[in-house]
C-alpha cells in the first residue's frame, strides 16, 4: 500500500500549483496594490481565504470526499493561534501596533530561507520559489501522511 494515494498526490499537485500561482506571480506582481488593501481584507484573502481553498474546498473536491466542518474549523482556529504567537510579532509589549516586525529573523519562512541559503547556496527568485513553493510542497505530503482523517469518505 502506498503511503499517499493518488487524490492525495493530485491535491499536493494542485495545491502547490496554487502556490506558485499565489507566491511567484500574484504576490511579486501586484504587491503595490495588495499593500493598499485594509489590513482585515489581506487577513482574510491570504489567511482565511488560503487555508479555506486549500484545505477545506481544494481537499475535499480532488479526494472526492465531504468536508468535516468541525475539524476544519479547528484546524483553522488552531494554525491562527500558533500564527499569533510564532514570530514575527506585529504589536510591541507596549501594546502599539507597528510596521516593522519583531522578532522577523525567528520566523518560519526566515528561517528555511536562511537553511536554503545556507545549505545549498540558493539565491534571489530561486530561494523566493524554493521558500514560498517548495517546502510548503514537502510540507504538505508530510501533513497528508498525518492528517488523513481531516476529510471523510462521501457515501
Amino acid at each position: 500500500m502506498a503511503l499517499l494515494e493518488k487524490k492525495e498526490l493530485k491535491y499536493i499537485l494542485i495545491a502547490t500549483v496554487f502556490a506558485f500561482i499565489v507566491m511567484g506571480y500574484i504576490v511579486p506582481n501586484f504587491l503595490p496594490q495588495i499593500n493598499t488593501l485594509s489590513p482585515i481584507m489581506m487577513f482574510v484573502i491570504f489567511n482565511l481565504g488560503i487555508v479555506l481553498f486549500l484545505q477545506i474546498f481544494l481537499k475535499s473536491m480532488t479526494l472526492g470526499k465531504k468536508i468535516n466542518l468541525r475539524e476544519s474549523f479547528g484546524l483553522m482556529l488552531l494554525f491562527t493561534s500558533l500564527d499569533i504567537m510564532i514570530p514575527p510579532l506585529l504589536l510591541s509589549p507596549q501594546g502599539i501596533l507597528g510596521d516593522s516586525v519583531i522578532l522577523s529573523k525567528s520566523s518560519s519562512d526566515y528561517i528555511v530561507a536562511l537553511m536554503l541559503q545556507s545549505t545549498f547556496g540558493l539565491q534571489g527568485f530561486i530561494l523566493y520559489l524554493a521558500t514560498y513553493i517548495f517546502i510548503p510542497f514537502l510540507l504538505l505530503i508530510l501533513s497528508s501522511l498525518l492528517l488523513k482523517n481531516l476529510v471523510k469518505n462521501v457515501g
